[in-house]
């Protein structure tokens, strides 16, 4: 039996998943459902699970930073993103954050089972299109990212960036907070400083 664990703040989410498999008949079993990795951390036993099903967005928080706490609490646990964000340059990302596995909310439930599955026994599952990308790349802001880090330092507020992006605040108060993290910066005024330092904005 395969067990899972899911993160995500949309519980219905987790329902849905624990609805679409039976463990008697499908040898996955969809276990506690948290809203949060703080929650996870304090609330999950790590003998209770196999696998964390874990939204790449969740609230304000850094998908990297949610990588690295669930991996500093729950190490040898694999990790597999069930997002709705489709972007290539993302889950790239979630590759060289060190997850198991990384599908979108779009699969049906044979590509679900097949990632739990291929993750439990060999360690890991990604779609086929998804290939390994040099770090230095992989390190490199994407377009997205790059136009909103360009609005803030022509001084247009979150708000109007989300606007101009048609992206929620949360998203961009997210891809903010993880170029800051890339490029270790206290704020979002000490990031646009080093990305014009290193010629990754002009």
């Amino acid at each position: 039996m395969i067990r899972v664990i899911v993160v995500d703040d949309q519980i219905i989410i987790g329902v849905g998943l624990r609805n679409m498999f039976h463990p008697s008949r499908d040898g996955v079993e969809i276990g506690k459902l948290f809203r949060n990795v703080r929650d996870t951390i304090i609330n999950a036993a790590s003998h209770l699970f196999d696998i964390i099903i874990l939204d790449l967005w969740i609230g304000k928080s850094c998908p990297q930073d949610n990588v690295k706490d669930l991996r500093d609490r729950f190490p040898g646990k694999s990790i597999l993103v069930f997002t709705g964000e489709e972007s290539v340059e993302w889950k790239r990302k979630m590759i060289q954050a060190g997850v198991n596995g990384y599908i979108t909310k779009s699969a049906n439930k044979t590509e679900i089972k097949r990632a739990i599955q291929g993750i439990y026994y060999n360690g890991k599952y990604f779609p086929s299109t998804i290939k390994e990308q040099p770090t230095d790349y992989l390190n490199s802001p994407d377009r997205n990212e790059l136009s909103i880090a360009m609005l803030m330092s022509e001084g247009f507020t979150l708000k109007e960036i989300a606007l101009k992006k048609r992206l929620s605040i949360s998203t961009v108060e997210n891809i903010l907070c993880k170029l800051r993290k890339d490029y270790n910066s206290f704020n979002n005024c000490e990031l646009v400083k080093v990305l014009f330092e290193r010629n990754i904005l002009s």
